[in-house]
């Protein structure tokens, strides 16, 4: 049963990269980042920049909440133009349409959303 939820969340992450690629955004929230316009995924590139720097910022420092207060001593502000917090940081590293998207970026994208350890990371581009 692991195996088999594995490879669904695998198929469902390859699914989003396809549509990534091909602009197209018909599936769940649109990431942290992006914009959806007429269908089609266009990049926020401040918000883009600050969702590739939460996924750098992550191998490094490996919290969520460590993520977080060092978003906040840089000043940047949150998604709603507050703080940053650990579940704000939590959500956008977790979200499958997030990872698809960031991948695309050539930055570190996760494999398995049951996990974010620093080994199921790899680097596209």
């Amino acid at each position: 049963a692991q195996f088999e939820r594995e490879l669904l969340v695998e198929r469902i992450t390859e699914g989003h990269l396809s549509r990534l690629k091909a602009r197209d955004w018909s599936c769940g929230p649109v990431p942290y980042g992006y914009r959806k316009e007429d269908g089609k995924l266009v990049e926020k590139p401040k918000e883009a920049e600050v969702a590739r720097r939460i996924f750098r910022l992550f191998l490094r420092i490996r919290t969520y909440k460590g993520v977080a207060r060092k978003l906040n001593e840089e000043g940047l502000p949150g998604p709603r133009g507050s703080r940053w917090y650990a579940e704000t940081v939590k959500g956008i590293l977790g979200t499958p349409s997030t990872q698809a998207a960031m991948s695309m970026g050539g930055t570190p994208r996760q494999t398995r959303s049951s996990s974010l350890a620093r080994s199921g990371w790899y680097c596209l581009g």
